[in-house]
This record gives C-alpha cells, structure tokens and sequence, in this order.
C-alpha cells in the first residue's frame, strides 16, 4: 500500500519537541502551518496533541522518539523526514541535557552523555540535513546553546563545555554554508521556565529569580519567537550570531 506525500510549502525539523522549549517552537511554527517533523524522547502526549490541532491535518506531523546522540538514528529520522515531505527547510536542534556535580567527581558518563546530546546530537542532525538543504539552495539552521556556554558556572563543566562547543561549531557551520543559501545561527536562552531549568539547583536559591534584572524567568514561547524570526525575512542577514534572550542574566 502505497501512502501520497503531502503538499507542503515548508517543513520545520524541531529536535527535543516534546517538551519546554522543543514544544513550543513546534507550536509556533505550527500555527503557521508549517508542516513539522518532530524528535521526542518518549513525550507521546504532547506530541499527540500537537499532530491533531494542527491546521493542515495530522498528516503534516511526522514524529518518532529519537535518541539524537546516536547518529544513526539522528541521519535515519532526517532520511524519513525527506521521504514524507520531500524537504526540510528550518532545523532547530532543542534536544538537551543538564547534569550538575563537582568538576572533580563528575562520572565519566555523565560528560559524556552531556557532549553526546548536545554536541555531538547537535552535529548529527545539522549534518544530516545539509545534503537536502544544499540540493535546494537553502535552509535554516538554529542551533541551541545557553547563556551559561557564555559564561561558564560552577558545577556545569559539561555543560558548559557543550553548549560552547554548539557556538563555536555554529560559527564554523556559518562561514561554511552561508555563501550557498544556507543560514545557521544560535540561540541562547538564559533562565527559561522549563522541566530542566525548573530541576536546576539554580532554583534551590529563592533569591535566584530575584536577582535577574527581569525579576522572572523567561517563557518557551519567547526563546521560539525567536526561533521564528531566525528563520524569517527578517533574520536572513543574521549569520553565525549567537542571540541570548536571557532576561538581563547576562548583560
């Protein structure tokens, strides 16, 4: 039995969308009808949801829980995507994780789990999307970062080794695709109310929130109306920046 591709005039590859900031970006572009190609990591429920709201139909969602830091399945969920929409046109790569501890106990797997997720996922999903993208002309690429790749934070080495890895690897994408029609950019986001902020021992310190020139955390749909305007007209001269919406955390 054979299945017709749907039309679609632009297609959003989200990373990390079953949740926080993943969610929302997929949300924003949803509205828009942007056909959406989605990795979770077992959040079925929210992306149930976001398949039937969707103003094209549910068959402009193609989902699949994918474990990004094996490349494999990074490059066979991008391999899908193309075969169901025949495209990708923005990729933003929100999958992520945090893992705290003292720098001089921290396991071994812990590092390497945070590097294999952020970066090395990151990586897998830019690379995989490239061939598409360079055979069209153009694309899209958001890659995330955080403010703490910016700064750095006690406790967050690898963290903040992976998400100043994204930045640089970022600039280097850049300068490398830039001159054929592809964008690639980072966001980001300082204290963000999402499942990982929220577990932070950040938020352990009531004076935290407080001591934030907003006097609040940020929300997913600000750090996905950024995603949005990256991949807009408007963000079509932004090339390899870092934008940081970070309530002032960094100033």
């Amino acid at each position: 039995m054979t299945t017709t591709q749907p039309t679609v005039a632009r297609v959003a590859m989200i990373s990390g969308a079953g949740s926080g900031i993943g969610l929302a970006t997929a949300q924003a572009f949803a509205r828009e009808g942007v056909a959406l190609a989605l990795t979770h990591f077992g959040e079925v429920e929210a992306v149930e949801e976001l398949r039937s709201a969707h103003p094209g139909g549910p068959e402009h969602v193609f989902a699949r829980r994918v474990d990004v830091a094996h490349h494999e399945d990074a490059e066979s969920f991008v391999a899908e995507t193309v075969r169901q929409f025949g495209r990708v046109d923005v990729l933003a790569t929100c999958a992520g994780v945090h893992r705290h501890g003292p720098s001089e106990s921290l396991p071994w797997d812990l590092w390497d789990q945070v590097l294999d997720v952020n970066l090395t996922g990151t990586f897998a999903l830019v690379r995989a999307c490239l061939p598409p993208m360079l055979k069209r002309g153009s694309g899209t690429v958001v890659t995330f970062a955080s403010e703490l790749g910016l700064t750095g934070r006690e406790g967050d080495a690898a963290y903040c080794a992976s998400k100043g890895a994204v930045i640089a690897m970022t600039k280097a994408l850049a300068r490398e695709y830039a001159g054929r029609g592809i964008s690639v950019n980072c966001v980001a986001p300082g204290p963000v109310s999402t499942p990982m902020m929220l577990a932070s021992p950040e938020l352990q310190d009531p004076g935290f929130v407080a001591s934030l020139p907003i006097k609040r955390l940020g929300t997913p749909e600000e750090i996905a109306a950024t995603v949005q305007f990256l991949a807009s007209p408007g963000g079509a001269f932004f090339v390899g920046q870092v934008l940081s919406p970070n309530g002032g955390a960094v100033i």
